[in-house]
């Protein structure tokens, strides 16, 4: 073979710099954060899935945010847009005074994230004889590149929810807020009361002594996990019993884990959701493995104590497309009564001593099951 002439090698000299130059450049490129949102295709569906944005100093968080909501929002323009009714993919299952409606409130605003219109459908514990074409009624329309959401916290208690929504619903997404059992007590206390299931002339310091009492048959039995689990089943019957049994969440999630895998699960701790309900909302997108539209800046504490959300508008000012917070949005007035103390009664320490005592070995247990520990006193 002739060797190549002096000018030819020149220009493969030439060629090869020059592609080593067009490959740095792209590399600082994505590391700068200038490349529009990648996608990727899912395995199983073909689906286009979002990856993270690249980040660095110069990107902030609401940058990011504001580019996946807008490519989101383009590629809904993309999918079939025929809507249906059709069973949940993600139920939050409770736990009742824990913040459940909290949560519905802030998921809501998630444009991928459909809610039926009744707040509480509570098929699987309450109307499961009415059969699935009754609660397909009362789901939203939705189409197959959003997720069905619905949330109803009698569910976590009900002895045979988890069988019933496992026959139905094998592959679904499970999120349960789990909260301090003693003011978990105080607040099914002060809302049954309300409800007029307590008689007016009863007090939380004469009343708990009594529930205590009632369930002397768990302490007994306490390592007997099947036979707890069937003594819980008889506090259904009385519509206060679930005021102290709701918060012996071990065996709940004993039943609910021969049903479903633990990774199935989101469980959340009340106290989180409290505190940082941003960081909170953040981690479950990632569960639900959805954009990250809604960001721990959306949420700001108001003159009560909680954090209320600003939910991210879409506006369009002169064919431009940005994000901008709406009004502030917060809980009902009537939330919160016992977590900041809006109660005209102050249980005495005797009580909740005894109710801490009661919880305790239950919580220990808990811990152990789930490997983790939870931020109540």
């Amino acid at each position: 073979m002739l060797p190549y002439p002096p000018c030819t090698k020149l220009r493969w000299g030439i060629v090869f710099v020059s592609c080593l130059l067009v490959i740095s450049l792209a590399s600082k490129l994505r590391t700068s954060g200038f490349y529009e949102l990648e996608t990727h295709k899912d395995s199983a569906t073909g689906d286009a899935k979002f990856d993270e944005y690249p980040k660095n100093q110069s990107t902030s968080k609401l940058q990011i945010r504001e580019k996946h909501y807008l490519d989101y929002l383009d590629r809904l323009k993309e999918y079939d847009q025929e809507k249906s009714k059709r069973l949940p993919d993600v139920i939050n299952i409770g736990v009742a005074k824990c913040g459940t409606g909290f949560l519905r409130h802030i998921m809501r605003q998630h444009p991928q994230l459909k809610f039926p219109p009744q707040p509480e459908p509570h098929f699987f514990s309450i109307s499961w004889d009415y059969g699935l074409d009754y609660y397909k009624r009362l789901l939203p329309m939705s189409t197959k590149r959003e997720m069905v959401m619905e949330k109803s916290p009698s569910y976590f208690r009900y002895r045979f929810t988890p069988k019933r929504m496992k026959s139905v619903l094998p592959n679904l997404k499970l999120i349960a807020i789990l909260c301090d059992p003693v003011n978990r007590t105080i607040s099914d206390y002060v809302h049954e009361t309300l409800l007029g299931n307590i008689p007016e002339n009863s007090t939380f310091d004469s009343y708990i002594p009594k529930m205590i009492d009632a369930t002397s048959r768990i302490k007994a039995y306490q390592d007997d996990d099947e036979r707890v689990i069937r003594v819980l089943h008889m506090f259904f019957t009385k519509r206060d019993s679930h005021i102290l049994s709701a918060a012996l969440y071990y065996y709940h999630f004993k039943r609910w884990f021969q049903s479903y895998h633990p990774s199935q699960f989101f469980i959340i701790d009340g106290a989180d959701l409290l505190t940082d309900p941003g960081q909170v909302v953040e981690e479950l997108q990632d569960f639900l493995e959805i954009p990250k539209l809604i960001i721990s800046e959306d949420f700001e504490k108001n003159d009560r104590g909680f954090y209320c959300f600003r939910p991210p508008h879409v506006v369009d000012e002169m064919g431009k497309r940005r994000i901008v917070p709406e009004q502030l949005s917060c809980a009902k007035r009537s939330k919160g009564r016992t977590r900041l103390g809006r109660w005209n009664y102050q249980p005495s320490a005797e009580t909740i001593n005894n109710l801490k005592k009661f919880f305790s070995p239950f919580n220990e247990k808990l811990y152990q099951l789930l490997g983790r520990r939870f931020k109540w006193e």
